[in-house]
């Protein structure tokens, strides 16, 4: 029993579209982050100015 050698290849169509699916995936996932960051920060800004506002009356 011996190596065998495996010989691929990947067309340009092939490769484009699994450039496209990794450039998808990363940008949807930044944009997913994005949004929760932000909606963390604003959660926090809420519980921040409740807390001020309680402190004032």
């Amino acid at each position: 029993m011996g190596f065998f050698l495996i010989h691929g290849y990947i067309d340009p169509g092939s490769g484009s579209f699994l450039l496209q699916i990794l450039l998808a995936f990363i940008l949807g996932a930044l944009f997913t982050i994005k949004g929760a960051w932000r909606r963390l920060k604003e959660r926090i800004k809420k519980a921040f100015r409740k807390g001020n506002e309680e402190e004032k009356q």
